[in-house]
């Protein structure tokens, strides 16, 4: 939560009173809200494009945002797939993993199922 505040300049009581539940709370929420935003983008280039040229679309967009950010904007769901997760008190909390894995899991389902329902489809290059 220190990095949050340091980098946000926000109050430390402000992002405690928004996340209670601390570090894991602020995880979990910027993960749900990923999910959320990334489903919303997929489906409309899916749906408004097809699926091949929706997700080369898509793929470029990200291409074009890590670069233009020297790669220090990321995902998070993407982040905690490749990172254990370690508690306040430094130590790792696999319960706690295995939750954002969960999450990461329905993630990446759900934006495979709009991809799947859009059709058109076939190798995409990256």
């Amino acid at each position: 939560m220190r990095e949050v505040v340091k980098y946000s300049q926000t109050p430390r009581g402000s992002v405690q009173h928004h996340f209670p539940g601390g570090k894991q709370q602020l995880i979990e929420d910027a993960m749900l809200a990923s999910k959320d935003i990334v489903s919303q983008m997929l489906s409309a280039v899916v749906t408004e494009q097809g699926a091949k040229s929706g997700l080369q679309g898509f793929i470029d967009y990200w291409i074009h945002t890590l670069s233009q950010n020297e790669f220090e904007v990321g995902c998070p769901i993407l982040a905690v797939t490749v990172e254990q997760y370690i508690s306040e008190d430094g130590t790792p909390n696999t319960p706690v993993q295995d939750r954002f894995l969960d999450i990461a899991k329905t993630a990446f389902e759900e934006w495979q199922a709009q991809v799947d329902d859009a059709g058109d489809y076939e190798l995409i290059k990256v």
